[in-house]
């Protein structure tokens, strides 16, 4: 039996001239069931990096940040087709 998943968020972006398309799932940093290579791989993007160490304010919400890149190629490759993702 496999292991559970790590707690992620399936995200997609809309950009203005490119189609909606899917990015790289944000994972957090502390989850125990995060894969090392993941994390290891996103370590070297830096603030793009999908991999996300939260913190927590005064009023308890978690907080996290990413700096996204809206590339066009990306778009056209990971496109919304007939409800699926390519």
């Amino acid at each position: 039996m496999d292991p559970p998943p790590p707690a992620h968020i399936h995200v997609h972006l809309a950009a203005d001239g490119m189609p909606d398309h899917w990015i790289d799932s944000f994972v957090f940093t502390d989850d125990p069931l995060a894969n090392r290579a993941v994390l290891d791989k996103n370590h070297v993007l830096g603030r793009f990096s999908a991999a996300l160490g939260m913190t927590r304010s005064r009023d308890g919400v978690l907080l996290a940040s990413r700096d996204i890149i809206a590339d066009a190629d990306v778009a056209a490759r990971n496109r919304l087709v007939d409800g699926w993702y390519r």
